[in-house]
């Protein structure tokens, strides 16, 4: 093989790699109601 195949294999892998391990650490986050005070002046204009 080429010089340039290889180093473009090797590039390929790391960026696979990357996107592997960024996909594991990612977490779901639970979702939350946020319920806030709406006050009746704050929405006259």
């Amino acid at each position: 093989m080429s010089r340039g195949t290889v180093i473009l294999i090797i590039v390929a892998l790391l960026v696979i790699g990357g996107a592997f391990f960024l996909s594991r650490s990612a977490h779901e986050v639970p979702t939350k109601q946020i319920e806030a005070d709406v006050s009746r002046d704050a929405n006259a204009h």
